[in-house]
């Protein structure tokens, strides 16, 4: 097994990632540290003045990071409006954080196989 590099995703998304240890399935307790650095966040913070190309699978990265630090509902305000597969993936997973796990069903079954 290869290590995980979170350094692949550039500065901004690094920092946020390395400081979470590995995520306990349920809500948790938003991580008011990471607060200011998720607030600042945007395409040209996390892809570096890469030019974004799809930002529904932009905002899903967004959604994610807020996610990983437990603002479930910072996340579910930008999962649910991503109206793709990848968008309804995300807005499952933060139900099954909640724990809703009918809501998250629902979602997931939007992903498709």
């Amino acid at each position: 097994m290869t290590g995980f590099d979170p350094r692949r995703y550039g500065d901004a998304c690094a920092d946020l990632i390395e400081t979470r240890p590995a995520m306990q399935l349920g809500p948790g307790r938003p991580n008011e540290s990471a607060r200011s650095k998720l607030d600042a966040l945007d395409f040209a913070a996390i892809f570096g003045g890469i030019t974004v190309r799809d930002r529904r699978m932009a905002n899903c990265c967004l959604s994610g990071l807020w996610l990983l630090h437990d603002f479930l509902d910072t996340s579910h305000t930008i999962s649910q409006s991503i109206e793709t597969t990848s968008g309804s993936f995300w807005h499952g997973i933060m139900h099954r954080r909640e724990p809703d796990y009918s809501n998250s069903k629902y979602w997931f079954r939007h992903v498709g196989e």
